[in-house]
């Protein structure tokens, strides 16, 4: 939309094209744009106002040495909550900032980055997508009471699955015995049949 792709990309008409992240989004948005723009800058203000925040609860707690047992317990649930959102900000810093900063560092100066760096930060990147659930059902008790549920429900349909599959094994080894019972009454029969024929 801005003008960011990369023009030199051109190929015959009959060649195989690769896909490669790089060459169809140039650096200057990634970097200027993406980075600085809407990462970094966002990321500062947000921990700012948690450090603010942090600040404020922690002010009340104090001077609610006097106060009654609910305002207390109001801020300490508030501190809990922001220290749950705190480790997401902090996870996604930690996730996503190392793969920005080798773009910068490759971008701005000379500096060689090695590849084998930039796989790394591409899988933190991609991390921070499969540690989020995990952070939010263990710090936010909604979210973690969802996941019991739907836990509960795999594991007792799982269990049904079992006891039917256990039955199912019950009852054809019940008709396996009753036959063979049954074969086991008729043979004794056939002999003495077959004596008295002879």
């Amino acid at each position: 939309m801005f003008g960011w792709h990369n023009k030199n990309t051109t190929t015959a008409e009959n060649s195989t094209i690769t896909c490669r992240f790089i060459m169809v989004i140039d650096m200057s948005y990634m970097v200027n744009f993406n980075f600085l723009a809407c990462i970094l800058t966002p990321t500062i203000i947000m921990m700012i106002l948690y450090l603010l925040l942090f600040n404020m609860i922690s002010k009340q707690l104090r001077k609610g040495v006097g106060r009654p047992v609910e305002s207390r317990s109001f801020y300490r649930k508030e501190r809990k909550l922001a220290n749950s959102l705190a480790l997401v900000l902090v996870l996604f810093v930690v996730c996503w900032l190392p793969l920005h900063i080798m773009n910068a560092l490759d971008y701005y100066t000379s500096a060689e980055v090695p590849v084998v760096a930039f796989y790394i930060g591409i899988l933190l990147s991609h991390a921070n997508s499969a540690v989020n659930p995990i952070v939010y059902a263990f710090k936010v008790p909604k979210i973690k009471m969802a996941y019991k549920s739907i836990l509960m429900k795999l594991t007792s349909s799982e269990q049904m699955g079992d006891q039917s599959s256990q039955t199912l094994d019950n009852n054809v080894s019940s008709n396996s015995n009753s036959t063979a019972r049954c074969s086991m009454k008729i043979k004794p029969q056939v002999v003495l049949i077959a004596n008295q024929d002879g």
